[in-house]
């Protein structure tokens, strides 16, 4: 009996330390067409020894959404009989072309604004704050992320950061529309930026207007903690003694402490967001299986 039927090869794409682990951007790997969160990171970290070191750090999706412990998953081929996988830090995904170019994000609500957006460049922060501006509103709160120069008596250089541009968009989205449903606010901007970031400069603004100034600072405070608990972003500390982190971030359900690098980021413009404090979460994500 032909068991290769019941095989469906993946394509698994490396970011952030598994990347660097690996040493490659990515390979190819059968899995069983009916297996488990926990089946697949078995086979990954058997077919790469090496990766065990970050087993219990690493996290699934599927279909940009995260996967419980040992939940049951089914793969389905998107072309042929090829799936592909991201691995975060060890991430699984299909990764269209389309969706490898920097295009923001909208979303509607009546003639309400949601705006997001990954991008390589210094960000504008005063432009981003009068975009959401309003004539119906007397407040605009904003949170902007910077890039500090120390770190538990470290002095650091730089932040490289890294995204699933796909699922960090769309994350980004969800973040909009639960402020939606919890506060009365206006028009959301929410920026962040990727690769080099550089001491003082934002990594993130998220900006944000309401008629009264309470929903839109809780609404921010409420962006920042969830933008870094769920969107696929990773941030690398670069520091003077010539050392770097991966660094976690608290928020993070499956992030508990850092991951030291063992070099200079294999490319540090990788199409990767990395949150704030984001990496212990080297995740092993599934999408459009």
């Amino acid at each position: 009996m032909d068991t290769t039927k019941d095989l469906v090869r993946v394509k698994l794409l490396f970011f952030a330390k598994s990347k660097e682990i690996v040493g490659q951007k990515y390979m190819n790997l059968d899995f069983p067409r009916s297996t488990t969160r926990n089946h697949i990171l078995s086979c990954i970290v058997k077919e790469i020894p090496a990766l065990e070191q970050i087993s219990k750090s690493i996290i699934l999706s599927l279909n940009e959404e995260y996967l419980d412990q040992d939940c049951a998953v089914t793969l389905k081929a998107v072309e042929a009989n090829r799936t592909t996988l991201i691995l975060k830090s060890v991430l699984i995904f299909y990764l269209p072309e389309q969706n490898s170019k920097l295009n923001p994000e909208h979303s509607r609500f009546s003639n309400k604004m949601d705006f997001v957006d990954v991008v390589e460049e210094k960000l504008k922060v005063d432009e981003i704050i009068d975009s959401v501006s309003s004539p119906s509103c007397g407040a605009v709160s904003v949170f902007v992320g910077t890039t500090r120069d120390n770190f538990d008596g470290k002095e650091v250089l730089r932040l490289e950061y890294e995204a699933y541009l796909p699922m960090a968009r769309r994350k980004m989205l969800e973040v909009c529309a639960n402020m939606r449903s919890r506060w009365a606010v206006e028009n959301i901007s929410m920026i962040h930026r990727i690769g080099v970031v550089p001491v003082k400069e934002a990594s993130i603004v998220i900006a944000i207007s309401s008629p009264h100034r309470k929903e839109s600072l809780e609404a921010v405070q409420y962006a920042i903690e969830t933008v870094k608990a769920i969107v696929p972003v990773w941030k690398k500390e670069i520091y003077a003694d010539d050392s770097a982190s991966w660094k976690k971030n608290k928020e993070c359900a499956w992030g508990n402490e850092d991951v030291p690098s063992s070099g200079y980021p294999v490319e540090t413009a990788t199409k990767i967001p990395t949150d704030e404090n984001c990496d212990k979460a080297q995740g092993i994500m599934m999408d459009k299986l």
